[in-house]
């Protein structure tokens, strides 16, 4: 089966080569991609690091040094890789979203306590109001970014305009609707919505419900590989 991966291009090759073990072929359409951002780690005494993607470690290892010796909260196992390949050693694992990343920093530390939240320029704000409400202080730390890409390779373009093409895989809510947006751009906008769109969460499939699409599926968990389970509806 053909599946379009519409990720940054090193999440979607990595996505691909899972593909290709389970027997499929990936056409990657990247929606985005990651640049680190600048901005200095603010000073102060904080009780832990929390990550929201596996994006936040694009700086680097060295860029993170300053804050080894705190514990990282991960809001999944992708991300928590990342932190231990970024030189962090206490890495607490959550369960794959922001209110369980805030539920697991709940029932390990005491509160009050100053977070630092590593995350990017265009987030919703759902873990740090979680954690304001659980009693935390928390500061927002933007570590990268996620620009919008201005068009599909041609090898997507010509691929979804062929009708070559089972499934499309989409991890986050912007790059949903991101997407949808250069499918109408480049004048595929009804191929694209005719595809199964296997989504990371029902809050990711939201944009593609309002835009039209009629099969989307949802993975049971928010995770990697629940999500490409899914395709085997996708066969049937």
């Amino acid at each position: 089966m053909r599946v379009l991966v519409m990720r940054a291009k090193a999440d979607a090759e990595c996505t691909a080569a899972t593909l290709k073990a389970l027997g499929h072929n990936a056409v990657l359409a990247p929606v985005m991609r990651i640049a680190p951002r600048q901005a200095p780690f603010p000073t102060g005494r904080f009780a832990a690091v929390l990550a929201t993607s596996a994006h936040a470690f694009v700086g680097g290892k060295e860029a993170f040094e300053a804050l080894h010796r705190l514990p990282l909260f991960a809001v999944g196992a992708a991300t928590a890789e990342a932190g231990r390949r970024a030189g962090f050693e206490d890495v607490r694992v959550g369960l794959g979203d922001a209110s369980a990343l805030a539920a697991l920093v709940t029932l390990t530390l005491p509160r009050p306590a100053q977070l630092m939240v590593l995350a990017g320029r265009d987030r919703k704000p759902m873990l740090e109001d979680g954690l304001n409400r659980a009693g935390y202080g928390s500061i927002i730390v933007e570590a990268y970014a996620a620009e919008a890409e201005e068009g599909w390779p041609a090898t997507a373009i010509e691929i979804l305009s062929d009708g070559d093409v089972a499934a499309a895989l989409h991890f986050s809510r912007r790059s949903a609707g991101l997407a949808f947006g250069l499918a109408k751009a480049h004048g595929l906008a009804l191929r694209f919505l005719a595809l199964s769109h296997l989504c990371l969460s029902e809050d990711v499939a939201v944009p593609l419900r309002e835009a039209g699409a009629e099969r989307v599926l949802v993975a049971a968990e928010p995770c990697e590989a629940a999500l490409l389970k899914r395709l085997a509806d996708v066969a049937a």
